[in-house]
Parts: C-alpha cells; structure tokens; sequence
C-alpha cells in the first residue's frame, strides 16, 4: 500500500515538474476605451454639426429641461462627453438620476446621448463611464 502512495505521489510531482517552459508569460493587455463619441450612434455628432443641446434631467423630483444654443456651452458639453469613455457593459442600473443630452444638429437631425447615475445607456445596455 505504501508502494502505491509512494508511486502515485511521485507521478503527481513529475506531472507538476513537467510544465513547458517555452511558453511566454500571458500579460494582460490594457484595454484601449473608445470615446462615447466614437460610437457608431454618435458619429455624426460634430462640433462644427451642432445647433443646440437639450439637456434633460430626470430625478426623483421630477424633470428639468435647458436649452443650450451657447457657443462655448456647447464647446463644453461636447469635449466633457468626448473625453468620456466607455468602459465594460455592467448590470447596473438606477432610476433616479438620468441625464438626456439630444444634440440637435444642423443639418435636421438630433442624437441623444444618455447617462443613467455613472453608466452610459446604449441601445438598452449600461456601460461603465471611464474619465
């Protein structure tokens, strides 16, 4: 019995012994975020593009709407989002804190762009917001 303990814990530390050694370490590569506005829904919102911004606000008490047609407001809004990411799709969600930005554009049509508490929604989905 003690022969069969003995060969099988030999077998166990010659399998562990025999690794390959040629393999590279794996490294984990960074992942490369794209801005929100590099998304295929948002790639016709440009600065030179944009009339004016409908900012909407939805909280526990009630909505809040502006009307953006400042210049340099715009600017603002524009280069804050565009330098905003998206991150990896999470599972998490709130419905008390939602901001609406629809970009109406000069040439008639709009895009919106809507952010739920710290998380895109896109198509239905959440992604995490990466800065």
């Amino acid at each position: 019995m003690k022969k069969v303990l003995i060969l099988g814990l030999a077998a166990l530390l010659l399998a562990g012994c025999n690794e390959k050694k040629n393999e590279e370490p794996k490294e984990d590569k960074p992942v490369e975020y794209v801005s929100v506005l590099e998304q295929d829904e948002y790639k016709n919102i440009l600065l030179d593009n944009i009339q004016s911004i409908s900012v909407i606000k939805y909280t526990m008490g009630g909505d809040i709407r502006n009307e953006i047609t400042d210049l340099e407001e715009i600017t603002k809004i524009y280069n804050g989002l565009k330098s905003s990411k998206v991150g990896e799709q999470t599972d998490r969600a709130c419905e008390d804190n939602t901001t609406i930005y629809k970009f109406n554009l000069k040439d008639g049509t709009s895009a919106s762009i809507e952010i739920e508490c710290d998380w895109f929604v896109i198509k239905g989905k959440h992604y995490n917001i990466v800065k």
